[in-house]
């Protein structure tokens, strides 16, 4: 049996039909973000930071929800502050780990 084949038997199993194919996708939603999936650096990689006591930098009560495309840097910077001090509180051994859905807390 070919994978067309096997396509075809699946379809029939569950009824699919032509619109259920063509019908718009509906937005998919998660009670928790997903597992971050890391991706490594092909050059200048960074080394893991140790996080600064979260005691020396405070909230600001302000958040940032990560999207995909953000990086730590342009977060910082689009918030005013130190990428050192959002890493800090954040405790983010990697920042070039981060993924969409996490919430970052922006510091004071």
């Amino acid at each position: 049996m070919g994978f067309w084949d096997k396509v075809r038997d699946v379809i029939g199993e569950r009824e699919i039909t032509r619109e259920d194919v063509a019908a718009p996708a509906t937005a998919v939603t998660h009670e928790q973000p997903p597992a971050p999936v890391p991706v490594e650096q092909t050059s200048d990689a960074t080394e893991p930071t140790e996080p600064a006591e979260s005691s020396e930098v405070r909230p600001s009560g302000v958040t940032h929800t990560v999207v995909h495309g953000d990086l730590v840097e342009a977060i910082a910077v689009s918030h005013g502050v130190d990428t050192a001090a959002l890493v800090a509180l954040n405790e983010l051994t990697h920042p070039d780990r981060i993924w969409p859905g996490q919430v970052l807390q922006i510091p004071a």
